[in-house]
């Protein structure tokens, strides 16, 4: 018995180090300190716009014939300029401004050549100030009785063609809404005007906004026009003419005033 109770002594099992509970750290081992990410105060600062890209020149109806003209807006004698009480025309740093301070009143710049009555045109409108009711645009066939086709777009994104005889003015179209025009200001668009006998046709950006057809008034100068809303407070810019006679076309018939497709404006 002595040498069975031997035997079982020597074949016990000594017990090791106790393992940590499993969730708590070991004693022994060492604890790496947590890295502390510090971010930057952000300081706000005014978000940089890019200008619209502006699309290539529309086409409108007959092929266009050659690039008669190309006016950077650097010399102000072709143009002529008015001061008036409602508003003002100026050459500046490059380009045709024109502001009006008083509300519902019309101020335009109109140059001196070419006298045309067919031609396709278009200009670089940038819109500085304005409201909503505010408008600039372009006039075509203008006469020296103040006649003349108004091509407008507004500061909320309409468009519009009028015409101004010495009865008074008229509104060839309703006033729409498209998306091609950007509203608000600062704001750059191309405008763009078709004229070919009867037919009137107005872009925007390179899409098509209005279409009318008029017998009133044949031929006559081209210019640029901004007209001030209820605020009476509106400042635009023009630059880079372009002015290109038309091919050969046939004859326009009786005149119908059919606007574009948008959305209708009061």
């Amino acid at each position: 018995m002595a040498l069975v109770a031997a035997l079982l002594t020597s074949c016990a099992i000594v017990p090791g180090p106790v393992p940590p509970p499993v969730g708590r750290p070991s004693p022994t081992a060492a604890v790496s300190p947590t890295r502390t990410v510090a971010f930057p105060t952000l300081i706000p600062t005014s978000t940089w716009t890019p200008e619209p890209t502006l699309a290539a020149t529309p086409d409108l109806g007959p092929g266009l014939g050659p690039l008669t003209l190309e006016d950077s807006m650097e010399d102000a004698s072709a143009w002529d300029l008015p001061i008036t009480a409602a508003g003002a025309a100026a050459m500046t740093d490059g380009r045709l401004t024109l502001s009006v301070r008083q509300p519902r009143a019309y101020h335009s710049a109109r140059r001196s050549e070419p006298v045309a009555g067919d031609f396709f045109a278009e200009i670089d409108a940038y819109t500085e100030l304005c409201s909503p009711g505010d408008e600039i645009g372009l006039i075509a066939r203008a006469g020296g009785l103040g006649e003349q086709y108004r091509f407008l777009i507004g500061c909320d994104g309409t468009a519009r063609i009028t015409r101004v005889l010495e009865e008074g003015s008229r509104a060839l179209t309703l006033r729409l809404a498209f998306p091609a025009i950007h509203s608000g200001a600062p704001a750059t668009n191309r405008l763009g005007i078709w004229l070919h006998g009867l037919d009137l046709k107005f872009s925007v950006n390179g899409d098509e906004v209005l279409t009318v057809r008029d017998a009133a008034l044949q031929r006559g100068s081209l210019g640029v026009i901004a007209h001030a809303g209820s605020g009476g407070q509106v400042s635009a810019a023009f630059d880079d003419l372009r002015f290109y006679t038309l091919a050969d076309a046939p004859a326009s018939s009786s005149p119908t005033v059919v606007p574009a497709s948008g959305s209708p404006q009061p």
